[in-house]
């Protein structure tokens, strides 16, 4: 990789769109905070699921799918964004769902028993990193707390609060952000509808040269289980204008007879490097308590792919 497209990939991965009001302008697919796929799975997917994320999974996507969990949960992942290890970004999360109660007949009687979830918060943190050696770097941490909760037996409604701190050494710049998120999602004769507002409200200070509100960013993801072993997904990330930023399909299939998932899709992508086609798959097996998943996608011709590697565990 040359130190021509290291450099260009800070801007595009990080809230490195920060390091100027121009380049801010431009990076209303990431709203100044890194848009990323947090998740093998989402990326296996080429980020159709953004706004359907299940679990875990949605503390970082949206907050609604912490109430599709089957229990506490957690999750870690780790990606090398780029060929050469140029950037890395980690993420862990835990979700803690509370169930609701039911009536259940139990050897001849009725007895209390365990109703679907009603509510469910989520905590997560991330970690992205960028290094060019005895050159620039940057690095950002985020945290997210997530709430979500049950409207009706066919809506959920969730909101998340986000915390960022960022540090660059390219101009000697830093910055801190908060922003809060909105997430619905609901079922409408057999297709699952998702959306979610990111920094809705937001404040970022950025070494003095920001400071105020960034660009409102969309995810949109509509899911269809066409067979019990298939679903397929289509999702969209908008920015603020209503532009498309990403549009990616998506489809999963289980191997008949194996905890095996297997992942693949294409989207087409708008950053702050291009606007290009990609390709991603990926796989997710399951294991008792445990599921490994892994997930890859093209990226910018001059910088490489993007593989995330991660590890779901469910707790007692």
């Amino acid at each position: 990789m040359t130190r021509r497209a290291a450099r260009r990939a800070l801007p595009v991965l990080a809230a490195a769109a920060l390091l100027s009001p121009a380049s801010l302008a431009r990076a209303e697919s990431v709203g100044a905070f890194p848009n990323l796929e947090p998740w093998p799975a989402t990326l296996a997917l080429g980020g159709a699921p953004k706004a359907l994320g299940v679990g875990v999974e949605a503390v970082l996507e949206n907050p609604t799918g912490m109430l599709r969990g089957e229990g506490r949960a957690l999750g870690f992942s780790h990606a090398s964004l780029f060929a050469g290890g140029l950037v890395h970004h980690q993420t862990a999360a835990v979700l803690l769902p509370f169930f609701g109660e039911e009536n259940v007949w139990r050897e001849g009687q009725v007895v209390p028993g365990r109703g679907p979830v009603h509510s469910a918060v989520g905590l997560a943190v991330t970690n992205l990193g960028a290094e060019l050696p005895g050159t620039d770097t940057y690095g950002e941490t985020q945290i997210a707390l997530a709430y979500a909760r049950r409207v009706s037996s066919a809506i959920q409604a969730g909101v998340r609060l986000r915390f960022l701190q960022a540090r660059s050494t390219v101009d000697g710049s830093e910055g801190t952000g908060t922003a809060i998120d909105i997430g619905l999602e609901g079922d409408h004769g057999g297709w699952r509808i998702g959306g979610v507002a990111r920094a809705l409200y937001s404040h970022v200070n950025w070494d003095r040269s920001i400071d105020g509100p960034v660009p409102t960013g969309f995810d949109a993801s509509v899911e269809r289980q066409i067979r019990p072993d298939l679903r397929a997904l289509i999702g969209t990330s908008l920015g603020s204008s209503g532009s498309p930023a990403r549009l990616a399909l998506g489809l999963a299939w289980r191997v008949p007879g194996t905890p095996l998932i297997l992942m693949a899709g294409p989207a087409w992508r708008d950053d702050l490097v291009e606007s290009r086609g990609e390709l991603a798959a990926g796989m997710s097996l399951r294991i008792g308590p445990l599921e490994v998943d892994y997930g890859m996608r093209t990226g910018p011709d001059a910088l490489g792919e993007i593989h995330r590697f991660g590890l779901e565990v469910a707790l007692p």
